[in-house]
């Protein structure tokens, strides 16, 4: 429909820019830092203090014993595929206009995702969020260490492959 062109959705908030020296940053990068740290928020919210939080963090523990005892899977499955939806859309927006709508771009994002949910070992949230953090910075700095700079995008993959092996021989030490 489209073509092959790359795309780019562009917003009114991307006119305006905060600058601190070199660094320039729009208020829509502002905004999606808001938002994420506001997402992330209200998901630590909702499964800390709420009854679905609750379910939700039961159902991931033990499914089968949840259900037996009364939590409603289907209803608590719903409103987990609901709010991950709707996450996924605001996040896919701002994606939009970060990087350019190319298939190429997008599937390289997965990295240093899955890398990030590696490090919070793809069961705590504030340890992903300190490795996707972790992995933006490193791989930023990549780019100042001759000979590597043409390999940064490589970052994620090694810092969870190093991660690994450190959980690995942590396991075998204790």
């Amino acid at each position: 429909f489209w073509g092959e062109q790359p795309r780019r959705l562009v917003f009114p908030t991307d006119a305006d820019a905060i600058e601190f020296g070199d660094v320039r940053l729009t208020h829509t990068r502002v905004l999606g830092l808001a938002i994420a740290l506001a997402m992330m928020g209200a998901v630590g919210l909702l499964l800390a203090r709420t009854r679905i939080g609750l379910a939700m963090r039961a159902l991931a523990d033990r499914r089968g014993l949840a259900a037996i005892l009364g939590v409603r899977v289907l209803q608590v499955d719903t409103v987990a595929w609901m709010l991950s939806g709707a996450f996924a859309g605001i996040c896919g927006l701002l994606l939009g206009n970060v990087v350019r709508l190319q298939a190429t771009v997008l599937t390289f994002l997965v990295i240093p995702a899955f890398a990030a949910a590696i490090i919070g070992r793809l069961s705590s949230l504030p340890g992903t969020v300190v490795g996707g953090l972790l992995i933006g910075i490193l791989e930023a700095l990549a780019i100042v260490v001759p000979g590597f700079a043409p390999y940064r995008t490589a970052t994620p993959f090694l810092i969870a492959l190093a991660a690994v092996l450190a959980w690995r021989d942590a396991g075998r030490k204790a």
